[in-house]
């Protein structure tokens, strides 16, 4: 029997701070919803909810609801921020700029391992786009408000899905076409107009005196269609163009974001720029750790936050 009507649900998200456990207890994923890439779907538990007729369940990024989710969780991680300040003033500042890897609307996501170790001020939203946070540059007022010393930034991955369109970058299959051959050279533009975003995100945080780390990182090899679920991004685009094999289909997926983490490691200085650290995740999810095509579950997320930890040095 649902505990709570959709009304006071809201009335409730607009006065008070829901933390992430009470937001998981209304709310659950729904791949099948994502409105853009790196923006989770999202649906309202309806046997915790009550929802009057007809009630639709699925959160779109222009959803209210969706909005005070993330709006949520963003005032969580001020407080977490704040406190860690005053408790531990030896604690490590930092910023972090990225997309739905760095905030989840429900998952304990990076961000989250991370917050109990060092003082993140938190700019990230989920389906945050690289041409976003490189243009808006929220990061630099927060760098220099804080007196952070590292900038963890998580980005580009709506470019390596070509955000939305990757169709449009793939030719249509004919017997014996190899997954190298199935990507347009129109792909690799996309990923060097990604690396000239990130080339001047690097360029202006290592402007601000006191940044003495930069740290960016190339996703994990994802799964077109993973757990069954519709694969909006990655699976349907591919049956799109008649390429219907799951072991073609993740060969390319592959070879995408072989060369999304080969570019930014190049961009980042290829290990010889001491201030930035590119960190290559390929090889650090399992198959079952797999949300959906673009997000790991809770513990992937666990494992991922582990080798942030590591090149962190925390």
């Amino acid at each position: 029997m649902a505990e709570i009507a959709l009304r006071e649900l809201e009335q409730r998200m607009r006065t008070e701070h829901l933390t992430k456990d009470e937001l998981q207890r209304y709310f659950e994923t729904d791949p099948g919803a994502s409105p853009a890439p790196f923006f989770p779907g999202l649906r309202i538990r309806t046997d915790v909810v009550a929802m009057p007729p007809p009630g639709p369940r699925t959160l779109g990024v222009g959803s209210g609801l969706a909005r005070w989710i993330i709006r949520a969780r963003r005032e969580e991680r001020d407080r977490w921020f704040t406190d860690k300040r005053r408790t531990d003033p030896n604690a490590k500042v930092v910023v972090s700029d990225g997309d739905s890897w760095f905030l989840h609307p429900l998952l304990y996501d990076v961000i989250d391992r991370l917050a109990g170790i060092c003082a993140i001020k938190s700019l990230d939203w989920p389906g945050d786009e690289l041409q976003t946070i490189a243009s808006l540059k929220e990061y630099l007022p927060a760098l220099e408000e804080t007196g952070a010393t590292v900038l963890l930034v998580s980005a580009g991955g709506n470019d390596l899905v070509a955000n939305g369109k990757l169709a449009d970058h793939l030719n249509e299959y004919a017997p014996g076409m190899t997954a190298d051959k199935l990507l347009r050279p129109s792909y690799d533009k996309l990923i060097a107009t990604s690396m000239r975003r990130y080339a001047d995100i690097f360029r202006t945080a290592l402007a601000v005196e006191l940044v003495d780390q930069i740290v960016c990182h190339g996703y994990d090899y994802a799964i077109p269609g993973v757990n069954g679920e519709p694969g909006r991004w990655m699976e349907r685009p591919m049956a799109s163009r008649g390429i219907d094999d799951p072991g073609l289909r993740r060969e390319i997926a592959t070879i995408m974001v072989d060369r999304f983490n080969n570019a930014l490691w190049k961009a980042a200085g290829g290990g010889q720029n001491l201030r930035i650290d590119y960190l290559d995740l390929r090889g650090t999810l399992g198959d079952h750790q797999w949300s959906d095509e673009l997000h790991p579950k809770e513990d992937g997320f666990l494992a991922v936050a582990g080798r942030f930890r590591q090149i962190l040095r925390i």
